[in-house]
């Protein structure tokens, strides 16, 4: 397998993982888990896409679109987790 493919697989099992521990409010994990995450992305070749063949470049397609899914169930926790905090923060 290519190593691209590899790495957005990678990224795909860390979103779901961050999918759970932001459902369960675990915001230290969470934390770790996006700079996991930013170092994976990090990690990809600046022309990674260049490199992998057309069938290759469906499942990457497939992966990317998999971790916008993710992504998206994450966001709602997170701003539900900042407007607490906010909050906090005009009381204080």
């Amino acid at each position: 397998m290519n190593t691209s493919l590899a790495t957005l697989e990678r990224l795909v099992s860390l979103s779901e993982a961050m999918v759970m521990t932001a459902t369960a409010e675990d915001w230290a994990t969470l934390v770790s888990q996006q700079s996991e995450r930013d170092s994976l992305t990090a990690a990809l070749p600046e022309k990674w896409l260049a490199s992998l063949s057309v069938n290759e470049r469906a499942q990457a397609q497939t992966l990317l679109q998999d971790c916008l899914r993710l992504d998206a169930a994450i966001g709602p926790c997170v701003e539900s987790r900042l407007g607490e905090l906010r909050v906090l923060l005009r009381l204080g």
